[in-house]
């Protein structure tokens, strides 16, 4: 396939940027060409990449980014879910041959940190505070859960299984045990239920994006700022 190259801009300056022969093997070529190459394209023009576990992740920060009336196609900056792909060394790896900037946003378990620990060490020198965020809570659920929009996820728990619910109602504890009960729960829909959660959160406006929300928006806005 033929090699990719990329305009970057820096300041005044313009260089050209492409994926060396060898940077990837052939099997995370193969992931790059379809999750990216092939299916969206667009992401190739983007400024910053923000990457993300899953596919709820990529909702509610779109939708977060919305209520904050933060334009990411204005500011180039683009969502990823990386999970498919198998994490996200192979986005890291291309972004920073083609000149994008990115962001990762981890959860807050034993898988996060494997992905945190795969963005570490193609930092490069960069500051780990900019390129790298773990969530406060186990998830994306868990932390719409402990910022008040925790109904739907509850919904879903069923008056057979409350009795698991052995912590102190609304602490962090109590919602990952909601968490714990739904995720084996047969057809429950976690998109669904973070949809309906945000639904809730749109009730409240820009004052009901969770702070570390927020904070990652930023922080690729900043990315972007940089570049400019």
């Amino acid at each position: 396939m033929e090699k990719l190259r990329r305009l970057s801009r820096h300041g005044s300056a313009t260089e050209c940027r492409a994926i060396s022969d060898g940077l990837l093997t052939d099997e995370e070529l193969r992931k790059f060409n379809h999750h990216v190459r092939r299916n969206r394209g667009e992401l190739l023009f983007a400024r910053c990449w923000l990457l993300v576990e899953g596919e709820t992740d990529v909702s509610v920060f779109a939708e977060c980014a919305e209520l904050l009336k933060i334009d990411l196609h204005r500011h180039g900056i683009r969502i990823l879910e990386v999970s498919q792909a198998g994490g996200p060394g192979i986005f890291i790896k291309v972004a920073d041959a083609l000149g994008i900037g990115w962001h990762l946003v981890a959860d807050g378990d034993d898988g996060g940190k494997k992905y945190t620990d795969t963005a570490k060490v193609l930092l490069n020198d960069r500051q780990e505070a900019n390129h790298i965020s773990v969530l406060p809570h186990l998830n994306i659920d868990v932390l719409l859960c402990c910022s008040g929009y925790g109904q739907p996820y509850f919904d879903g728990v069923g008056s057979q299984k409350v009795s698991g619910l052995t912590a102190k109602v609304n602490t962090p504890e109590y919602w990952r045990q909601v968490y714990e009960i739904i995720n084996k729960a047969r057809g429950f829909s976690k998109p669904a239920a973070a949809l309906e959660s945000i639904m809730l959160m749109k009730g409240k406006g820009e004052q009901g994006v969770p702070g570390a929300v927020k904070d990652i928006l930023d922080k690729c806005r900043a990315l972007v700022a940089i570049d400019q």
